[in-house]
């Protein structure tokens, strides 16, 4: 099964949403941002979506290092995310999700 993953990175943790081909979450976690390359390696992972931010350099550059395909969007232009009425980790990490799958 292949999984998209969303990210919603801060300074010392993130929150993941993983979420099947279907779009079903498939589990949502907060953990330490070191921890983060080996929970990825858990899934078969299609994509892994991050939006830009002054805490994702060292993240990001972990997750290629290991082999994952990742890209980053500006915050402003997911309007997907910038735009929702309601704003968590829970809810920004399934909508980046969203748009990796």
């Amino acid at each position: 099964m292949s999984a998209y993953i969303g990210l919603n990175v801060h300074k010392d943790w993130t929150f993941a949403t993983v979420l099947d081909q279907t779009g079903r979450v498939v589990v949502q976690r907060r953990m330490a941002n070191e921890l983060v390359p080996s929970f990825l390696g858990n899934f078969n992972v299609s994509k892994v979506g991050l939006e830009a931010s002054t805490h994702v350099a060292p993240l990001y550059r972990a997750l290629v290092d290991r082999g994952f395909r990742v890209e980053v969007g500006h915050p402003k232009k997911t309007r997907y995310i910038a735009e929702a009425r309601i704003k968590s980790d829970h809810v920004d990490s399934r909508a980046i999700a969203e748009l990796e799958a």
